[in-house]
């Protein structure tokens, strides 16, 4: 325990010792001491002295104790420029500094200050752009040169962004963003088709599609557009036509065109198995052929199909299987346009088959021929032999599934009769129905003839055979005749 201080060494009371000397020493226990007088109210018995002294010496302990805390304690800001023992009310200096203090309600009253700090608030996230401006502009290409519209191929979703690519006059585009929406991907996109649009304008391989047909519809030419009056200057041919009928003249399958768009003009490809005089059986080439190109446009579906057949006649020309003027190529059945017909050296046989018929001294008893009936159809003429002559059942055309449109393949059968239930004249991959059948039934009539012709060798009516030379009359003959059909 440290030394009580001296009296001179104390220091002047503090506001608020009382209070503080009060709550330590409660007013039960305080006494009160005359200094003036030295005499104290209490009893001055020695053993009552002795204890008033003790509770004496141990408040001064206390207050000692208190004055070293209180010299090792700073003093507030306000009030450090006040010496030891001067009142901070007896000081006119300090109070500018006691002024400074303001109380709650004037606190309140101040307005809030204004914050300048960037971190003072949430900030704003850009979630993507909506604008059409390339979008827009565009398609105004589209429509003014007559240009394909191109697809695009979207990838992604809503939370990781959208992708976006296409395909334009041979240009892979794409976009890999992440872009927000749809839209905006396509509109970026977009800015990309135009600026090879604009190139291409300013290198003077697309212009201005015009309604004349003379105008270049908005293709330059790198893509090889004509007009149709322009690839038809001179003398029109039907190349369609001709290279139809010389297909089917020389007993192959017919050509197939594919037909393609690009804006408001077509290209075509020709697929064609040629016909090759040279093979073992002068039927086809070992594999198909293609003509033309999808770079060929031209301004009508025909006209492209057009180009592509010619393609083809140019083909056969060069290789000089084409026929001249004399065999019925080149014009030279009936004018332009006409197409290609087949020698019908069937009809010379035909019409040597009937000298020698009518030659022989049976001839009278052979049933009528309908080979002189050229004004009616082949079908219809099938149909007549068949059942007047032969004793056949109504022929049964059927037709088989080709896979492509109007082209048919179609043969002939005669139910229950054996040997020639069928299928007999079995033509494949002609145009069109009728013609088809034309076809078929053309094979067939040779195939009834030449079925007329053995019976007429077997039975000896075409040879002078004298087992068949009846004596009994006509009856007998017919007798025979139908014993004849039965047996084949």
């Amino acid at each position: 325990m440290q030394p009580p201080l001296a009296a001179d060494q104390r220091q002047a009371p503090m506001p608020g010792d009382d209070l503080l000397r009060s709550l330590i020493f409660p007013a039960a226990v305080e006494r009160q001491i005359d200094n003036s007088t030295g005499t104290s109210s209490f009893d001055s018995s020695p053993k009552h002295l002795n204890s008033t002294l003790q509770e004496q010496h141990i408040q001064e302990q206390l207050l000692a104790d208190m004055e070293v805390e209180r010299a090792t304690v700073p003093p507030p800001p306000a009030l450090q420029g006040l010496s030891h023992g001067q009142h901070a009310a007896d000081s006119v200096s300090n109070n500018a500094a006691l002024g400074q203090i303001s109380s709650v309600d004037d606190y309140l009253a101040q307005p809030m200050p204004v914050s300048t700090s960037s971190n003072s608030g949430p900030k704003a996230i850009a979630t993507g752009i909506r604008s059409s401006a390339n979008i827009m502009a565009v398609n105004e290409k589209y429509q003014l040169l007559a240009l394909p519209r191109p697809d695009f191929i979207y990838d992604g979703s809503t939370f990781g962004g959208w992708s976006v690519k296409t395909s334009f006059l041979g240009h892979d585009l794409q976009e890999a963003g992440p872009y927000a929406n749809k839209q905006e991907a396509k509109d970026v996109l977009s800015g990309r088709v135009l600026a090879i649009i604009t190139a291409l304008e300013s290198e003077g391989k697309l212009q201005k599609s015009g309604k004349s047909k003379k105008k270049t519809n908005g293709v330059g030419s790198d893509y090889n557009l004509q007009s149709e009056k322009d690839q038809d200057q001179g003398p029109q041919e039907n190349f369609i036509g001709q290279l139809l009928e010389f297909q089917n003249s020389t007993r192959c399958p017919p050509p197939v065109y594919q037909e393609y768009a690009l804006g408001q003009n077509y290209a075509c490809i020709l697929t064609l198995r040629a016909y090759n005089p040279e093979s073992a059986t002068g039927s086809t080439e070992t594999g198909p052929l293609t003509f033309g190109s999808m770079a060929e446009l031209r301004s009508s579906k025909k006209a492209a199909r057009q180009n592509a057949a010619r393609l083809g006649v140019e083909y056969y020309k060069n290789r000089g299987v084409w026929p001249k003027m004399e065999d019925g190529g080149e014009h030279g059945n009936g004018g332009p346009g006409m197409g290609i017909r087949r020698k019908k050296v069937q009809a010379q046989n035909q019409a040597q088959g009937l000298t020698t018929a009518t030659s022989s001294p049976g001839a009278n008893a052979a049933p009528p021929s309908t080979n002189n009936s050229t004004s009616s159809s082949y079908a219809a003429r099938v149909a007549s032999l068949a059942q007047n002559t032969l004793a056949f059942p109504p022929p049964e055309y059927k037709y088989a599934d080709d896979g492509v449109a109007n082209f048919h393949t179609v043969a002939c059968y005669f139910r229950g009769v054996a040997g020639h239930e069928g299928p007999i004249g079995e033509v494949r991959h002609v145009f069109g129905k009728k013609k088809a059948k034309e076809e078929c039934a053309k094979l067939v009539l040779e195939y009834l003839l030449a079925v007329k012709e053995k019976r007429l060798r077997d039975f000896g009516m075409a040879g002078g055979d004298a087992k068949m030379h009846v004596q009994e009359g006509e009856e007998e003959e017919e007798d025979a005749f139908e014993d004849a059909v039965e047996d084949i």
